[in-house]
């Protein structure tokens, strides 16, 4: 017969309620806290039980699900903030965040909102610099005056100057 390894350690006592701090606090800090523990504590726990370590995984993964609901809600519906005059709260506004939405964008539709055009993906450092030489030269050559652009105009078709 082969040699048998240790035993597996079982989850510590305390570990489903650390857990259930760590999915309502998302600090590993503030559950082990509640639990009577320090964070170094948990860990080592974390590393000598495999059950443990699994439940502690599947917390961050309730922390991390509850992250992304929170920020996908606040990219789609906003929040509001208060409105104040003179020290007195007179109403709220309405804030969205573009970076938030664009963020939330590009995690979930990566293919449509992390542009990344088949040429760039494939030019060398070089094609790059020449592109970037060509982009500079044709501002400094309009801030020369040398291009030709339309004349500016207000909505009334007059001169801006």
């Amino acid at each position: 017969m082969g040699k048998r390894g240790p035993k597996p350690l079982p989850a510590p006592k305390w570990g489903e309620q650390f857990c259930e701090a760590l999915r309502v606090t998302g600090s590993v800090s503030a559950a082990a806290k509640s639990v009577n523990r320090c964070r170094r504590s948990v860990y080592k726990w974390a590393d000598k039980s495999a059950r443990f370590a699994r439940n502690m995984e599947d917390a961050w993964e309730s922390v991390r699900d509850e992250l992304e609901g929170s920020a996908m809600r606040r990219a789609i519906h906003g929040w509001n903030e208060p409105i104040y005059f003179r020290g007195e709260k007179v109403g709220d506004r309405r804030v969205f965040s573009p970076g938030l939405t664009i963020f939330m964008l590009k995690c979930h539709r990566p293919q449509k909102y992390n542009v990344q055009h088949e040429t760039a993906k494939s030019a060398t450092a070089m094609e790059h610099a020449r592109s970037i030489r060509e982009t500079l030269a044709s501002i400094e050559s309009a801030m020369a005056g040398d291009l030709d652009l339309p004349e500016r105009t207000d909505a009334d078709g007059g001169e801006l100057g």
